[in-house]
């Protein structure tokens, strides 16, 4: 468990470094600055963040005397920081932890002139102690096992902590470590010591979803096993351990709700701006695999998260999913399997699936794609020849984030996708065959469109699809990211006779800003569903392109239906079938059918994870074999820092079940 706290301060100093958050003093406590991804640099700025905002709070709340108590503190720096600030006026800030570790905490103090100049006058006491290894007049560091309550409390008499005063008791992804046993003894000497305290718990949640296992797993493999989180698995389950502990009453949220909620727009700018960033469905998974609560000793103690609990919202919950209809059985493809994310997939012909782009396994190891799959339908194989580049140039692949779509006569337009945030792929690339049979292929050329009229700017995670106007095939874009524009609003109509761009403007309604949605075609109509806004929050409205009027219409939705993004979505009669993506809920969307007639929809529950055979439902593709029949290909992404997961794909999903069941109420 200490090897954590070594772990987590490099990730910290590396958030501060990269200007997430302000704390000279991190660099002290690391012997060699890394620099990390910036997911992870995100995932501990929200953390920092967080755990600032309630410790700041208190101190604002009580202006006298009072006390902070952090169990298993480890490196943290908050007393330094809020000290240099001068805001720890009549505050004594205790700090528990393992006795080796704070002995090396200790020595580090000792040796920075930076750190130890914060530090008051030590306390002159006749009593010498093991326990105390560091005690001034408002800071004090107690090397103390928390197993064992009765020599903690044996300390915090020693080092002069009044059980009588306002104390926050502060654990920082500490109990969960612990058994349950020992974790809720934690819990419930806190309500019993301390008259007027509040406790604050920031740590994991949601263990048993593809995510959580995954997470369950690294931590395991690293030898600091989540111990608790399976007996308190949620937040209204934390909730009710504190209440029976004797704990008044508790607030709880989980990362989602406070990025959105309590940072202000601005604040969130800025983090968007810090560095290149393109991990939004890592970001949201694992902020929706956080929480912090806070629990109160008395009722008669306001919140210190915000003004009013109500403002920030209950997590995503939208209505029940449907369980126990969905069906996945996964496709044996002999030696291979399809392991990849951000790619595409389609229909090659009448025979073939192509698999094109993305980031997976090749070569050993993980990286962006340049092999290009062919899967044969009929035969259930991955045809042995492979697609070649044809009159092109490296630049424009590999890629990720890119869409496709299947044309009638059997050839495949991909737009767009980007190599790196920096490297946006460019050039409209054309993949046909010149018969069903692979095998005798001399060539399999892929061509690079000659593009004109107004071309749109390169981008990614944009979506398209195919239209037919007077008799003419189109393909049609909207939407996605660029660099500079986190999310576009501007429409293009592509002819695949001549290459020829029109960008398109329209009046009145319009889906507005999205990246990261999909296009589907209904009748002669075009429908948009979900994505991100320009605020980077899912979006759950459904947008009707009338392309005879060229007018958009917003489909008014009764029933059941999650925001999503990183989702794909087909047209089945007159209901659009969307599956799986990402949401800022605990709740990964499974499937979701939206009767395109009636508004009237319902969601889907995912099968119960198995800990071998677990789906990241996001950045997969799909290609529909019958009405009855979708195939998924891909998906999953970066788990945090907790490494990479690749969905061992592709399998099928049964949707008779779906689309025979009464999910739509009648009037």
């Amino acid at each position: 468990v200490q090897g954590t706290n070594d772990s987590s301060i490099i990730s910290k100093a590396s958030m501060v470094t990269q200007g997430y958050f302000e704390d000279p003093f991190y660099e002290y406590f690391v012997n060699k600055q890394l620099r990390r991804a910036p997911l992870i640099n995100r995932g501990y700025f929200i953390r920092v963040r967080t755990v600032d905002h309630v410790i700041q709070n208190f101190l604002q709340r009580f202006p006298g005397r009072k006390q902070i108590i952090s169990i298993g503190a480890g490196f943290d720096t908050s007393y330094f920081r809020l000290k240099s600030k001068q805001l720890l006026r009549d505050t004594v800030f205790v700090e528990i932890d393992f006795p080796e570790l704070v002995k090396r905490k200790h020595n580090l103090i000792s040796y920075h002139k930076e750190l130890n100049e914060l530090l008051s006058e030590n306390v002159v006491s006749n009593e010498k102690s093991p326990l105390l290894e560091l005690n001034t007049v408002d800071y004090k560091l107690l090397g103390v096992d928390l197993t064992q309550l009765n020599i903690l409390d044996a300390a915090l008499l020693m080092c002069g902590v009044d059980f009588e005063l306002p104390t926050l008791i502060l654990s920082e992804c500490v109990l969960t470590y612990m058994t349950r046993r020992c974790s809720t003894s934690v819990v419930g000497w806190g309500s019993e010591t301390f008259s007027n305290s509040i406790f604050v718990l920031y740590e994991q949640i949601h263990p048993n979803d593809a995510f959580g296992l995954f997470m369950q797993n690294h931590f395991h493999m690293v030898g600091s096993p989540l111990k608790c989180i399976n007996s308190y698995p949620t937040i209204d389950s934390q909730k009710q351990r504190f209440l029976k502990q004797g704990w008044k009453w508790c607030e709880s949220y989980n990362m989602n709700q406070f990025y959105y909620k309590l940072l202000t727009e601005e604040e969130r700018q800025k983090v968007e701006k810090l560095e290149p960033f393109d991990e939004h469905e890592e970001w949201h998974v694992k902020c929706s695999h956080y929480m912090i609560l806070i629990a109160y000793s008395t009722s008669d103690i306001h919140s210190i998260m915000v003004p009013d609990p109500g403002s920030l919202g209950k997590p995503m919950c939208l209505g029940d999913a449907i369980p126990n209809k969905i069906s996945m059985t996964r496709v044996e493809l002999g030696d291979h399997t399809i392991k990849r994310y951000s790619h595409i997939s389609g229909y090659l012909g009448n025979k073939h699936i192509l698999i094109f782009g993305g980031f997976g396994e090749q070569d050993g190891r993980h990286q962006r794609l340049t092999e290009i799959y062919v899967y044969d339908v009929e035969n259930n194989k991955i045809c042995p020849k492979q697609l070649k580049m044809y009159n092109t140039d490296c630049k424009l692949y590999p890629r990720m984030h890119l869409d496709a779509v299947t044309l009638t006569n059997g050839s495949i337009v991909i737009v767009g996708g980007r190599n790196s945030p920096y490297k946006v792929s460019k050039g409209v690339l054309v993949v046909s065959l010149a018969s069903d049979d692979m095998d005798s292929q001399a060539d399999n050329p892929i061509h690079i469109e000659n593009e004109s009229g107004s071309i749109p700017e390169p981008r990614w995670r944009h979506a398209i699809c195919s239209v037919i106007i007077k008799g003419t095939e189109y393909v049609y874009l909207y939407g996605g990211r660029t660099m500079l524009n986190l999310c576009l609003r501007d429409s293009y109509l592509l002819n695949t006779k001549t290459g020829h761009w029109k960008q398109l403007s329209f009046k009145g309604v319009t889906p507005g800003s999205v990246q990261s949605h999909t296009l589907t075609v209904w009748k002669d109509q075009i429908v948009l569903y979900g994505g991100l806004d320009a605020l980077i929050q899912p979006l759950c409205s459904v947008y009707i392109l009338n392309i005879e009027t060229w007018s958009w219409n917003q489909l008014d939705i009764t029933g059941t239906l999650y925001p999503r993004y990183s989702h794909t979505s087909h047209v089945i009669g007159d209901k659009l079938i969307v599956t799986g993506g990402v949401n800022l809920s605990h709740n990964p969307p499974g499937i979701g059918v939206i009767n395109l007639q009636t508004g009237q929809s319902q969601e889907f529950k995912l099968p119960e994870m198995e800990k071998e055979k677990m789906i990241l439902f996001h950045q997969h593709s799909s290609v529909l074999l019958s009405e009855s029949r979708l195939m998924v290909i891909g998906g999953g992404g970066n788990c945090f820092s907790f490494g990479t997961h690749l969905n061992i794909t592709p399998f099928i999903i049964g949707l008779k079940p779906i689309l025979e069941e009464q999910q739509f109420p009648t009037e």
